[in-house]
């Protein structure tokens, strides 16, 4: 009579002890090994009438006196420049421009001055508000566009987005109350 040997199968806890401990250890590395991927959102030029513009050189109203305007220029006109749909004039010519015709640019009559110099649709005029290179760095502006065209209506903050539709959710809220403070404004200015 033989006999069978049955053999039990070994406890596969150690295996499990082992990986669950392999993950633990690369959980805070993890992004070194598996890239985090975020989807870049895409910006676009949402009135295409307004497809050439120029940037004025922002003024400071910052605490800080020795700030320079002409640096928060240069950004946002390397962030216009990345918008595939607008043509923005350097800002060194926008400089010659409102140097030799002596433009003024407090009133929006006045802003506009440039774009018929300079043969742009759009004009952006504003100023720094806030700058702190400090952790958490922060900065402000208030920056506002005069179209060449005095006919071309205001556009209202918050224009473009998906409002009404289920996307609605996902407007951030910063951007829903400046939205709805200037609807609100509307009618109180008529």
């Amino acid at each position: 009579m033989s006999r069978f040997v049955s053999r039990q199968p070994r406890d596969s806890g150690w295996f499990i002890v082992a990986l669950a401990s392999a993950l633990l250890f690369c959980a805070p590395g993890c992004h070194l090994i598996l890239p985090e991927v975020s989807p870049q959102p895409q910006v676009h030029n949402l009135f295409p009438q307004l497809s050439r513009v120029a940037v004025a050189p922002l003024f400071n109203q910052n605490d800080e006196p020795t700030l320079d305007g002409r640096r928060f220029s240069l950004g946002c006109f390397a962030e216009l420049r990345a918008i595939p749909d607008f043509e923005v004039v350097p800002l060194g010519v926008v400089e010659r421009a409102v140097i030799s015709r002596a433009v003024e640019r407090s009133r929006a009559g006045e802003a506009r001055g440039p774009a018929g110099i300079l043969g742009v649709d759009a004009v952006v005029v504003g100023s720094v508000t806030d700058d702190s290179p400090y952790k958490p760095p922060r900065c402000g502006l208030r920056v506002e566009w005069y179209t060449a065209n005095a006919g071309f209506y205001e556009i209202l903050a918050g224009c473009g987005w998906p409002w009404g539709t289920p996307a609605a959710e996902f407007i951030p809220p910063p951007l829903v109350y400046e939205a709805e403070t200037a609807l609100a404004r509307t009618p109180m200015a008529t």
